[in-house]
């Protein structure tokens, strides 16, 4: 007897258990449609959040790529605009430089003009200042005054010359040093002396009266 109710004891405990296991694998089969719904959200949720953060890299990039372009777009103007400003300022100095060279070359065809006219004229003047000028002239005169350009002249006479025995001047006009000096030996010399008065026009110079050229200078 005690073995029939311990065989129902058993067999009670294992349909019991049996039950258990039925209910559990049931409840998850109930839950599964309700957690594969949950996945599916969570994978959607993931899957928008992706396309937000791939268009927002998206619209940065286009951003950056527009300012590049902006950018390398100010970059080409300003080369172009320098390039264009070069070219100006080198045809600007070709064309100075040209201007220059004109001129140099006109200025150096009157150069060379005047230093042949110089040339000429500095011969012309030379033969008159030896046409003018005696060919015995004293080295030096000494213009302090009167007495001491008649000194001078009587030293110069009696080393070329002769023996003066007399030597005076006069003055010739009033206000003025200018005068006529006259010295005697075996000869007669006669000099008009004019010392530096700019006031009347008059530099130092001694002409011989009777040769008709200057002494001096």
């Amino acid at each position: 007897m005690n073995t029939i109710r311990r065989y129902l004891f058993l067999s009670v405990i294992l349909i019991l258990l049996a039950l258990v296991s039925a209910n559990c694998g049931l409840s998850d089969i109930v839950s599964l449609p309700q957690r594969s719904t949950q996945v599916a959200a969570e994978f959607s949720q993931t899957l928008a959040a992706q396309e937000s953060s791939l268009s927002t890299a998206e619209a940065n990039a286009q951003t950056t790529l527009a300012a590049l372009e902006s950018a390398m777009g100010t970059s080409v103007a300003k080369v172009q605009l320098t390039s264009a400003a070069q070219e100006s300022l080198v045809q600007s100095a070709s064309e100075e430089f040209s201007t220059a060279t004109q001129v140099a070359s006109t200025n150096s065809t009157q150069v060379a003009n005047l230093k042949h006219l110089s040339a000429t004229q500095y011969i012309q003047i030379e033969d008159y200042n030896n046409s003018i000028r005696c060919y015995d002239r004293p080295d030096s005169i000494d213009f302090t005054n009167n007495s001491t350009v008649s000194a001078s002249l009587k030293a110069w006479l009696e080393s070329t010359s002769e023996d003066i025995n007399t030597a005076d001047w006069e003055v010739v006009w009033d206000g003025a040093e200018a005068a006529l000096h006259r010295l005697s030996g075996q000869f007669y010399y006669v000099y008009m002396v004019y010392f530096d008065e700019p006031e009347n026009y008059y530099y130092a110079s001694i002409y011989d009266m009777y040769m008709h050229c200057f002494i001096y200078p």
